[in-house]
């Protein structure tokens, strides 16, 4: 099965290309690409939040898409941003962070997205790596992400 990850990186990137200063396309396309690295992100995420509780073979099964759909984004940053022990953790909840503050204007603020070309790049290299660091997590540090996203705060 392919990463839904891979694929949104992938026209993320597609989308920032076609970023043309002048043409009327410009504008949807940057916004586009911001979101659409966000939901790269967001995925990986999500797969290995619910690879975590279901076993990946079992993909296809309703109870896997039921774990897959559970957490929603700003419970999910704020368990990142608890889970944040260590460097690879902490990165990742930066990141995630600071895509998830990009695509909220992107998605819902009228007024022009001011975001440069070179931030733009950094940001799509910044999603593609934090996408393939959170696949790379190990047993423990996705146990201590899912801990922290089930746990309730008294």
């Amino acid at each position: 099965m392919a990463d839904l990850s891979d694929d949104l990186i992938t026209l993320a990137w597609e989308l920032a290309k076609h970023k043309t200063k002048g043409d009327a396309l410009h504008e949807v396309s940057v916004r586009r690409a911001v979101s659409t690295a966000y939901y790269a992100v967001l995925h990986a995420l999500l797969r290995a939040f619910a690879e975590q509780v279901v076993r990946p073979e079992h993909r296809l099964d309703d109870a896997y898409s039921t774990v897959y759909r559970f957490p929603d984004h700003r419970p999910l940053l704020n368990s990142l941003l608890a889970a944040s022990g260590d460097e690879t953790l902490k990165n990742i909840a930066t990141t995630f962070k600071a895509l998830h503050e990009l695509r909220m204007k992107a998605d819902y603020d009228p007024r022009p997205l001011d975001i440069g070309d070179a931030e733009l790049d950094t940001l799509m290299e910044d999603a593609f790596w934090t996408a393939a660091s959170i696949r790379a997590l190990d047993p423990q540090q996705r146990l201590a992400i899912t801990a922290a996203l089930l746990s309730k705060r008294r």
